[in-house]
């Protein structure tokens, strides 16, 4: 479970990796070679401080290829040959996964040279499409944006359905007022045991409505691990000058004097990411909050560290 006190979350770790920092990941135009570039970087670095450990029974090695699972690279080995190689094992087990992404106005949000909350988020989808596909896994999405109801995906297991999903997500437009709780909503019927539901939303809801649709779909026995996505404006909130604030959402908007709101802001703030945190704990789902200057390989260490947890039997 992410700290809510650590506000940054180590978010200049990606400085001297260009090729997994948000703003380069932005300049490729193809979703599906983003999410392989990600995923493939963060592979190089791995090597650094590897996951272990496994619940199925070991049987043997084979050499690393493309879509293999990145925790079952064989460290040991790879020190004493520097190739990669995987441990192959009696038995497999898939699971159904669930993408579901916030494209709601507030996703549109970003400041300076950072990307935009939707953007970031797309490439944590997409990248997290691309890891479980080439483990065997079903994966499906579901996403907000436009003003209309959830657009759901079906899952499917094929690899040529990463394609259907990273086109999706590039078709994806920040706008309207739908809530990802509707997203959620839309696609538990579909939920089934030994599943998996990945929220990536900036969650600006009521915790108390976010957490009773997402222990309504814990409670199916699914296992859950939500992304808070922030611009890391809207926790430090550095304006200065008076600044007029616009609804990305609908109509409304205030002209207000930053310095004076400053300290009710993010006090406010802070209380919001400590009433998810608390939620999700007691729901026994994985929350981490990251920022829009994070490097993606941050992301997906995290993803692959819970993986690895689920598989031991913990949480």
């Amino acid at each position: 479970m992410a700290d809510p006190t650590n506000t940054q979350a180590n978010s200049r770790a990606g400085e001297g990796m260009s090729l997994l920092d948000p703003r380069a990941l932005a300049k490729i135009g193809n979703m599906a070679l983003l999410a392989r570039s990600v995923v493939e970087g963060t592979l190089t670095g791995l090597h650094r401080s590897p996951t272990k450990g496994s619940s199925i029974e070991f049987a043997e090695h084979k050499p690393y290829s493309q879509g293999d699972e990145i925790r079952h690279i064989d460290w040991k080995v790879y020190g004493k040959s520097e190739r990669y190689y995987v441990k192959q094992f009696e038995e497999e087990t898939n699971l159904r996964a669930w993408l579901v992404v916030d494209g709601s106005g507030s996703m549109g949000y970003k400041a300076g040279d950072r990307i935009s909350k939707l953007d970031y988020s797309k490439m944590i989808a997409a990248s997290l499409a691309y890891m479980l596909l080439g483990q065997n896994d079903a994966v499906g999405l579901a996403a907000t944006g436009g003003g209309g109801e959830a657009a759901v995906l079906p899952t499917r297991a094929s690899s040529s359905h990463l394609t259907v999903i990273c086109d999706a997500l590039q078709g994806l437009v920040a706008q309207g007022d739908r809530k990802i709780t509707g997203a959620i909503e839309k696609i538990s019927e579909s939920v089934r045991r030994r599943s998996l539901v990945v929220v990536i939303s900036d969650l600006l809801e009521e915790p108390d409505v976010i957490g009773r649709t997402l222990r309504r779909l814990a409670g199916r026995k699914t296992d859950v691990i939500v992304f808070h996505v922030q611009d890391p404006d809207e926790v430090e909130f550095p304006f200065r000058d008076p600044i007029r604030f616009l609804d990305m959402e609908g109509p409304a908007e205030v002209i207000a004097d930053p310095r004076a709101i400053r300290t009710a802001y993010r006090e406010a703030m802070a209380e919001h990411i400590e009433a998810l945190t608390k939620l999700c704990r007691a729901s026994n789902i994985d929350y981490h909050r990251v920022t829009t200057d994070l490097a993606l390989d941050q992301v997906l260490v995290r993803f692959l560290g819970w993986r690895e947890k689920i598989a031991g039997g913990g949480r």
